[in-house]
């Protein structure tokens, strides 16, 4: 799962700089295009830059920075993830939340990337006009020896092009399951305590991913030694 939402939350490298509202929908780029294009050429990326990718977590993160998060609308999926406790924040609060959620979802991301084996997407187009306030692109996952996944994305046109703000894997919506989770510890435990929570996670991620790494380059000796025995 974390594969799915690592590979798919990027979506659009191509925007353009004129506003939503300057635009007539019928003019906007296709999202689905902007997913399917934007889609294959990562998994272009991991194919070609396995190894690559695999020695380092700093190459992984460059990945998801450089080519995912870009295009994922963090400030206005924050303010959704927080609900009504974001309007009671003050601006430095909802600053800290968003960028220790950006810094989680990096190491999120750049962990599920490890896990990427073949899979391909499958996009529908999108039928009539786009709705550029909220557009849903619906996409399924093939997975080589398993089930199919449906993942739908919502998208929104902004000033930068098309933006996801939600992401839903299997009827479960990536907005509306951390919504849930951190209202809950909010009201038991304040805003800024989940803050703190939050970056630990994202320092705990860090730590699991170069363990995840050394494991398997310590796998990679143990193999090829065994290759020259033989």
């Amino acid at each position: 799962m974390r594969l799915l939402m690592a590979v798919l939350i990027g979506l659009s490298l191509a925007w353009t700089s004129a506003a939503a509202g300057e635009r007539d929908p019928e003019d906007l780029p296709d999202p689905a295009k902007v997913v399917e294009e934007t889609a294959n050429d990562i998994i272009r990326i991991l194919r070609e830059n396995r190894d690559e990718l695999a020695e380092d977590p700093e190459h992984l993160y460059e990945l998801v920075e450089e080519k995912m998060l870009p295009v994922f609308d963090i400030p206005y999926s924050t303010r959704l993830v927080m609900g009504r406790h974001g309007r009671d924040a003050s601006p430095e609060q909802r600053q800290a939340f968003g960028e220790a959620l950006y810094r989680f979802l990096v190491r999120n991301y750049a962990e599920g990337l490890l896990e990427y084996s073949d899979e391909d997407i499958e996009v529908r187009p999108v039928r009539g006009t786009p709705d550029p306030d909220r557009q849903r692109i619906r996409t399924t996952i093939v997975r080589p020896g398993a089930s199919d996944v449906p993942v739908d994305y919502t998208m929104r046109y902004t000033d930068d092009g098309w933006k996801v703000f939600d992401v839903t894997i299997e009827g479960v919506s990536y907005v509306t399951n951390y919504r849930n989770s951190f209202d809950r510890e909010i009201r038991e435990q304040g805003l800024d305590a989940v803050i703190e929570r939050l970056e630990r996670r994202a320092d705990r991620k860090a730590e699991e991913l170069e363990e995840s790494l050394e494991e398997r380059e310590e796998e990679n000796g143990e193999e090829n030694g065994d290759d020259e025995g033989n």
